[in-house]
């Protein structure tokens, strides 16, 4: 870093902090007012630890990670009734976390305007076939068996995420999911089979999934805010950066009972999954820190600060989830509307398939 000697620029203070492994902060200030900041606010107890111990928790990361994972198994609308035949569609899935971050001291810059909320949302391309389909002469006990398959790699933006309702917020990012899935309905009989008759009741489902996000905001204070520094009256003024990068690998193992009327088939069901991968998030802010002695005043004693607070977090956790639906098929053509839900995050499906 370049420091400009003037009268202006006294004191240079950069503080590293390295709190355990999955938690590193890095400080630094330029400026008149770096010496009357606080011990502990140099030291980071008021900057490094609430931005990611407070505002951004275990819980709420987890629960990030959590949304990922259920809206990527979403996706892969598996539906309660047997394919007899291949099925191609497509399809869009959107999930969200229950918690949100403990508001702290971003909430008084622009950072309040971030998502609260863990988010994900992707559109997906599926395929699915009935592995007795495969050979000549069709095996009765290979027809009980299913296999699904999606995957979509999809750039986000503010265009196509408008949900989240960003405001004076650049949105970047990318999403990939992949998912394999394989179901059994162990009372499926092709010889009791008809087009509209014999194919649901219950099956069991097991599946491997890879959810991958990386998500960029950035944003900018448009006026200066109100801060306390360990009782200081301040303001300040800057633009924040937030980035989140999760990798989670997952297996399920589901349960689903479909019951078919006239068009429209209803199922629900009960599953467990285990997820393992990472998660991290970083925020940057660089502002500028009113005097002491006139909180209005940036020009007197020009002060700089740059924040840099990343946290990376290991998920190795296991949780339960159910799932309602609703299929309606016509010819060989089906729509299906799909909703999952556990302890801390939901999502919803839709979808559109061709049978042939």
């Amino acid at each position: 870093m370049k420091i400009i000697r003037s009268k202006f620029y006294k004191t240079f203070l950069v503080v590293f902090l390295l709190i355990c492994d999955p938690l590193f902060s890095e400080a630094a200030c330029v400026g008149t007012e770096c010496a009357s900041l606080p011990p502990e606010v140099v030291l980071g107890s008021n900057l490094i630890d609430p931005a990611l111990d407070a505002v951004y928790t275990k819980e709420f990361l987890l629960s990030m990670g959590e949304a990922a994972v259920l809206q990527n198994i979403n996706s892969s609308m598996l539906g309660g009734k047997i394919l007899t035949k291949k099925r191609i569609g497509i399809g869009y899935s959107i999930a969200r976390s229950n918690l949100s971050p403990r508001n702290y001291l971003f909430e008084n810059s622009e950072l309040r305007e971030l998502p609260k909320q863990g988010i994900a949302a992707s559109p997906s391309v599926n395929l699915g076939f009935n592995l007795g389909n495969l050979f000549e002469s069709p095996s009765p006990e290979l027809s009980k068996w299913n296999v699904h398959f999606h995957y979509f790699p999809y750039e986000l933006s503010e265009q196509n995420v408008p949900f989240l309702k960003l405001r004076k917020t650049d949105l970047h990012g990318k999403v990939a999911n992949t998912g394999l899935s394989v179901r059994y309905f162990p009372f499926y009989s092709p010889s009791n089979s008809t087009e509209g008759n014999g194919k649901d009741g219950l099956s069991f489902g097991f599946g491997v999934f890879q959810s991958l996000q990386t998500i960029s905001l950035h944003s900018y204070d448009r006026r200066p805010t109100n801060v306390r520094l360990s009782g200081q009256a301040r303001k300040w003024i800057g633009i924040n950066d937030l980035t989140y990068n999760s990798n989670i690998y997952s297996t399920t193992f589901d349960f689903r009972y479909a019951k078919t009327i006239g068009l429209f088939s209803f199922y629900g069901g009960l599953g467990g999954m285990f997820n393992q991968g990472n998660v991290e998030i970083q925020v940057e802010r660089n502002f500028a820190l009113s005097a002491l002695s006139n909180k209005d005043d940036f020009t007197t004693n020009p002060t700089l600060v740059y924040l840099d607070l990343k946290r990376n977090l290991f998920v190795s956790h296991t949780n339960w989830y159910g799932t309602v639906g609703l299929e309606l098929s016509w010819r060989d053509a089906n729509i299906m509307i799909e909703y999952l839900k556990n302890k801390n995050s939901e999502s919803v499906s839709l979808g559109v398939f061709i049978h042939f």
